[in-house]
């Protein structure tokens, strides 16, 4: 039983191990036929972090760059969570060689965060009471997510400074009044939520103040003799100069020299008295002249106005007063204390000149030539005068005294012409006794006369063909002695002549209108030649005045005198005149303007011609100046070209303005309807080319060059800055905007009345803000109106500035020519005619201002220079002054 059991179980046995064979062999093939494992991206780690793998050789490390160019392919970007080992590479692929090209494979690139880029523009220089715009302020950013702004003080006092709506990118900075300079950084922070940049802007203000540096300008007042040296005088300064005419001392008063007269003591110290327009008396004390002092003391006498005559007498100084209906005589044997000595001639009526011999003088009126014996104040005798004296003077000829009365242009309705000398001799008792005359040219009247001490000459000045000129009479043969030399003529007004001697040189110091000139005289056959050795320039009467960017150079428009004007040139920096050239043919000029890149060459003026009018032509002159004023160049606005005379009506020149393009000068004319109904007034073009210079371009057929937009009055142009638009104050019409491309006006402001008269018109340097002066007819008040200007030259309303004054020119009442900042802030305007006031527009609304200070005469026009810390003023007949802002 058991070993049959054992035989049945031995096939399953048997079977059970072949499957398991079978089963193993199977196996074994599979194991052979297993694929290598593939491999890993190159941006994925190995699972093994211990196996190493083959490290390239070190390469220099690309410079770090920002976004790709163009064409270049954006690096791969690694994929979320994945972290990359540094200096890892990818395993070659089987059956490559090391020096075979593989291609990379390029991963998508995903989202980056955008940049923010902040621009504040540059550091701002201001005045305090300032209301900035930071319109300069940019920001560039790509993103979609709205940008957040926040501006925050940084440094600087918090409490005098505001940050109106902080979170705005351009917000209104206001600053408050300040009592020294005083500096901010504001910080600007922007922010998308996860990126944060920043910039800072700095912000310079200073206190908004004027001051005065000083003032050139007036007529001479004169030029006399103390010792050896000359002293001149005019505007507020006194100079002194030595026997050789080299300047010693430059003495500044406060205000304007109305007369002055000189002495010397017998210790040989130098005494000058000088009075100011209201009066008061001032005394300069020198030993030697380079040190003086000056004492006020009003017991002098504020009723003294007139002429001052100062004499020794038996070793005391003294000098007679000519007052308004009497004459005083003041001892000065104590210079710090003048005593009245006497009042004579209470009789008189209007004295005019004075003179004097032994105990007597010699009083001229109009009428009548007095004796007065002084000692007792007594009138000794009268004579007629025989016409309208100039001046008055006693000498001596081998022993025998004279009166010499010279006579000028009638002054009276009575047309007196016996002009020339009138010689009287003095008697021994002071008497005077026979005259006789002795005439000049051929009777020409007698503008002023001096004598030549020593010389027995007089010097004289008399109407010429290129206003005065000199003459000379010889006492002794009472006839006219020759001279010969251009400097001998073209004088303006000669207000006084001092002779004397400068080395081996007879001299005469001529204090003529804006210039002080020196002559010498040498004798030349029977008479004398003239030469000029040297002139001090100066102003006269500053109609207008332009100044260069840096205050190298003022140029100035001198009235002068119907004789004639100048046009002068100062350097701003030191204050000094440099030179003046006289106007030609009577003429002055009356306005200007000049565009060229900062530079004042060359220079635009009109000019106005007294003698125009009288031959019926056009009033002015059309001129071109360049950098030296003696080179000007101009031409007479006759023949209807530009302005007009007739018996319909007159055309004028009124305004002028410039420009320099690529292709030349741009000149613009306003010309104004003065009177009548005649047609021609509008605005006139002229285009000088580039390559032509300034005389050919004036002495051609201008007429063919011109382009006349005709408008109903134009007292005053701009033009832009690109030269294709014109702005004008046109009278009742307002302020008319031109395209001068189309040569049509676009546009038109106006204030809705004829009683309120565009008069003078000024552009911004960014072109987008014009300033209009308006006069009222009947109030000589001036109105200014800011307009804001858009796009095709549309214009906008935005403030006004009322109650200022109006001022007198040679045109009539207009108003004075205000200027403005570069960056658009500031206008400087009169608001009373001795008053410059500064407006903040920084709100052009709302015009605020910030500073104001009264000066010595009206002021006619403003220049600003040095970025405006310095102003030049026009103040007609009291010259140039010049202020500096923000000390």
């Amino acid at each position: 039983m058991k070993r049959r059991s054992l035989f049945r179980l031995l096939p399953w046995i048997f079977l059970l191990l072949c499957l398991s064979l079978g089963l193993g062999a199977c196996g074994g093939c599979r194991k052979k036929k297993k694929e290598p494992p593939k491999r890993p991206p190159a941006t994925e780690a190995p699972a093994d972090p211990e196996v190493e793998t083959a490290s390239p050789a070190p390469a220099a490390s690309p410079a770090p760059r920002a976004t790709p160019g163009p064409g270049e392919k954006s690096p791969a970007t690694p994929l979320p969570g994945a972290t990359p080992v540094p200096g890892l590479a990818a395993t070659p692929a089987p059956g490559t060689g090391l020096g075979e090209q593989v291609p990379s494979a390029e991963s998508l690139p995903t989202e980056s965060q955008a940049m923010i880029q902040l621009s504040v523009g540059e550091p701002i220089k201001t005045a305090e009471g300032s209301t900035l715009v930071l319109d300069k302020v940019q920001a560039n950013y790509g993103g979609k997510t709205p940008l957040k702004f926040l501006w925050t003080i940084l440094s600087g006092p918090q409490d005098l400074i505001k940050i109106h709506k902080p979170s705005d990118l351009q917000p209104r900075v206001i600053l408050g009044d300040l009592e020294s300079p005083t500096e901010w950084v504001l910080r600007l922070q922007a922010s998308d939520g996860k990126t944060e940049t920043s910039a800072d802007l700095k912000i310079s203000a200073f206190p908004a103040r004027l001051q005065s540096v000083g003032r050139i300008g007036g007529a001479w007042v004169g030029v006399k003799r103390m010792g050896d040296k000359w002293v001149a005088a005019r505007g507020n300064d006194v100079e002194i100069f030595g026997p050789d005419l080299s300047p010693l001392a430059k003495i500044g008063l406060q205000r304007s020299i109305a007369q002055f007269f000189a002495m010397v003591d017998a210790a040989g110290k130098g005494t000058i008295y000088v009075q100011v327009p209201e009066g008061t008396w001032s005394v300069l004390q020198s030993d030697p002249a380079a040190s003086f002092k000056k004492t006020d003391f009003p017991p002098l006498g504020k009723n003294i106005r007139r002429r001052i005559i100062p004499f020794d007498y038996e070793g005391v100084p003294y000098f007679f007063a000519l007052l308004e209906r009497s004459v005083d005589l003041w001892n000065l044997s104590d210079p710090l204390h003048p005593k009245l000595k006497t009042s004579l001639g209470g009789f008189l009526k209007n004295p005019l000149f004075l003179a004097f011999s032994q105990r007597n003088i010699y009083v001229a009126e109009e009428d009548s030539i007095h004796l007065i014996d002084f000692s007792t104040g007594n009138l000794v005798a009268s004579v007629p005068s025989g016409g309208s004296i100039t001046s008055l003077a006693t000498y001596s000829v081998d022993g025998k005294n004279y009166l010499m009365a010279a006579i000028g242009a009638d002054r009276t309705a009575q047309g007196r012409k016996d002009y020339g000398l009138r010689v009287f001799e003095i008697d021994a008792g002071g008497r005077l006794g026979g005259d006789r005359r002795v005439t000049v040219g051929e009777s020409l009247p007698i503008d002023h006369a001096t004598l030549i001490p020593g010389a027995n000459l007089a010097l004289l000045s008399v109407p010429g063909p290129k206003g005065l000129s000199l003459r000379m009479v010889d006492l002794k043969q009472a006839k006219e002695v020759p001279l010969s030399g251009e400097a001998a003529e073209g004088f303006l007004a000669i207000s006084e002549v001092t002779t004397g001697r400068v080395a081996e040189n007879s001299v005469a110091l001529i204090a003529d209108g804006n210039q002080l000139k020196v002559l010498a005289f040498k004798p030349q056959g029977e008479g004398y030649a003239v030469a000029q050795l040297k002139s001090l320039p100066g102003i006269l009467s500053a109609a207008w005045v332009k100044a260069s960017p840096d205050a190298s150079r003022v140029w100035v428009g001198d009235e002068g005198t119907q004789a004639g004007g100048a046009l002068g040139v100062l350097n701003g920096q030191d204050f000094t005149v440099g030179e003046a050239a006289n106007a030609p043919d009577g003429t002055y000029p009356a306005h200007a303007d000049f565009r060229s890149g900062g530079d004042l060459s060359p220079l635009l003026y009109l000019s106005e011609d007294p003698a125009a009018l009288k031959r019926g032509a056009a009033e002015g002159l059309l001129g071109l100046a360049s950098g030296n004023p003696k080179d000007a160049t101009a031409v007479e606005l006759s023949k209807h070209l530009i302005g007009a005379v007739s018996p319909q009506g007159q055309l004028r020149g009124s305004g002028l303005s410039g420009r320099s393009l690529e292709t030349g000068l741009r000149i613009a004319v306003a010309i104004s309807r003065v009177s009548g109904n005649i047609g021609g007034a509008g605005v006139a073009i002229l285009d000088k080319p580039a390559a032509q210079p300034a005389k050919a371009f004036l002495s051609g057929d201008l007429a063919k060059t011109l382009t006349l937009i005709p408008l109903q009055d134009a007292r005053d142009v701009a033009l832009s800055a690109d030269g294709k638009g014109a702005f004008v104050a046109a009278g009742a019409s307002g302020l008319i905007a031109i395209d001068l491309e189309k040569k049509t006006p676009v546009a038109r402001m106006s204030l809705g009345t004829e009683e309120w008269i565009a008069d003078r018109v000024l552009l911004g340097s960014r072109g987008d803000l014009a300033v209009v002066s308006f006069v009222n007819r009947a109030t000589r008040k001036v109105l200014i109106k800011t307009f804001g200007i858009g796009a095709n030259f549309q214009m906008q309303e935005y403030g006004s500035l009322a109650g200022l004054p109006a001022a007198n020119t040679v045109e009539g009442v207009r108003a004075p020519r205000p200027a403005l900042t570069e960056d658009d802030l500031y206008l400087f305007v009169p608001i009373q005619p001795r008053v410059l006031g500064v407006f903040n527009l920084s709100n052009p609304a709302d015009p605020a201002k910030i500073a104001e200070l009264e000066v010595d005469g009206e002021i006619r026009g403003v220049a600003l220079a040095n970025r405006f810390k310095d102003i030049f003023l026009a103040l007609g007949p009291a010259g140039v002054a010049k202020l500096a802002f923000g000390f």
